[in-house]
């Protein structure tokens, strides 16, 4: 039986996709141990997976903290001055504070015979390669390399739509994004600030990695490494064309079905199970609103839009999760069909929704595509959502609104469209089957 660890930043969505992946190597007869630098061990071990907790990523080091001089003016400057005039020094003091030496001590004891790691772990990443271990990363998003006509994530355009789809108007969006990653390394390197990169940059050096095969970002992590072999948790269908990497394979969405809930859903269960049931006895349309991430004023002002969408639409249900900062005492006059949460048990509501509103996180849209759920997209315009929102709209799984320009009426006609169209149902149904296609294949024959 062989051994394999996975790592992951503990953050909530990849850790319920890769809790999916372990469930499903663990079938196929593998040892699997899960490392964390963030203490998830509740909610590892309640799945009952060997766990073993790892030292915290410095994702913020600083050589401004490396020593004991003061922080006044002076001592700022005393810093600079120290800093470049004992370079070797300070990236000897660096590694040591990004914790190679405990990575390491730690892999070297527990000898794993394969290692998955989270593309955004570079130490734990270098620590597996200076120590021989096979190794494959993790991705969790979709595909954000620099190709002719293929737009970064972080932006809303579609290609071939529109002026901004054109292939000039995407190459400025690359010329643009990579002027910012510019900037801010040279920032960075005067400040002495954020200086994690060339911590990485030099210690990749150190142990003889090609350190030519990586190209530096600021999103979704510090470097894409073109070298090890990638593993993406999404659907090659889902993305706009582009040339794929040899080093990139597609093992589909990772999709926790079986998700052991918060004991914080308890208070409101009974609830949503009549909810449920009110919309199976009268054939009711019930849509799921989740926009957990929006907090500020004109969020609000928004999210009255999407109840005021709902006041005349009596064959309609609302369930909205709320999250975040806002509550349900923000809002007044609520329909009778409309109903607010804090939180949802989220897999339970969706797997009985005719349409799901939410801010394009890639987790929510592979969630929707298991339960065979269109999409209405209000991006939340953060990290990678405005790239989701385009492609779900691009390959007609739904449509993508504006959050800031979309009144009731909009919101209302959107709802409509996507409830009503032939199109979109049956491109949800193919994304669905395809989805379920990938299922049916052991993650051994990606190993």
């Amino acid at each position: 039986m062989k051994h394999i660890a996975i790592v992951t930043t503990g953050l909530v969505g990849i850790t319920n996709a890769s809790i999916k992946l372990v469930s499903k190597l663990k079938a196929e007869g593998y040892k699997v141990t899960y490392l964390c630098p963030k203490d998830i061990k509740d909610n590892i071990e309640k799945y009952e997976i060997d766990y073993i907790q790892l030292p915290e990523i410095n994702f913020n080091f600083s050589f401004l903290k490396t020593n004991s001089i003061s922080n006044n003016s002076f001592g700022k400057l005393k810093k600079y001055l120290y800093h470049f005039t004992h370079l070797n020094k300070q990236y000897e003091e660096g590694i040591d504070m990004l914790n190679f030496n405990s990575y390491e001590k730690i892999l070297n004891k527990l000898k794993p015979d394969f290692i998955l790691v989270d593309q955004e772990l570079h130490e734990i990443i270098f620590s597996s390669v200076k120590l021989k271990i096979p190794i494959k990363l993790l991705n969790q998003f979709f595909f954000n390399e620099m190709q002719l006509g293929f737009p970064p994530i972080r932006y809303s355009l579609i290609p071939g739509v529109g002026i901004k789809g054109s292939k000039f108007v995407i190459l400025l969006s690359w010329f643009f994004l990579k002027c910012k990653i510019w900037m801010r390394l040279w920032i960075d390197k005067v400040t002495l600030k954020n200086n994690r990169r060339s911590i990485l940059k030099y210690y990749v050096k150190k142990i003889g990695f090609p350190y030519k095969y990586l190209i530096s970002r600021n999103f979704p992590s510090v470097y894409i490494n073109r070298f090890i072999p990638t593993l993406s948790m999404n659907i090659l269908e889902l993305e706009f064309p582009f040339s794929k990497p040899k080093n990139l394979t597609y093992i589909g969405a990772m999709v926790l079905e079986n998700r052991l809930e918060s004991d914080k859903y308890q208070d409101i269960s009974t609830e949503i199970d009549t909810l449920i049931n009110l919309k199976k006895k009268h054939n009711k349309k019930l849509i799921y609103c989740s926009f957990t991430t929006m907090t500020k004023t004109s969020d609000i002002a928004f999210i009255n839009n999407v109840i005021e969408a709902f006041r005349n639409e009596t064959n309609w249900i609302l369930i909205m999760s709320l999250g975040g900062e806002s509550s349900t005492e923000d809002f007044s006059e609520i329909p009778k069909n409309v109903y607010l949460f804090k939180w949802v048990p989220q897999l339970k509501v969706l797997k009985e929704s005719d349409c799901s509103i939410n801010h394009g996180g890639i987790h929510t849209i592979n969630e929707c595509v298991i339960f065979k759920v269109p999409m209405l997209i209000y991006s939340g315009k953060k990290y990678d959502q405005n790239g989701n929102s385009s492609r779900i709209e691009y390959h007609n799984l739904g449509l993508i609104g504006n959050k800031d320009l979309d009144d009731s009426k909009t919101i209302n006609s959107k709802i409509n469209t996507i409830l009503r169209s032939k199109i979109i149902h049956n491109k949800i149904m193919q994304i669905h089957d395809i989805q379920k296609n990938y299922e049916s294949k052991n993650i051994s024959s990606y190993l």
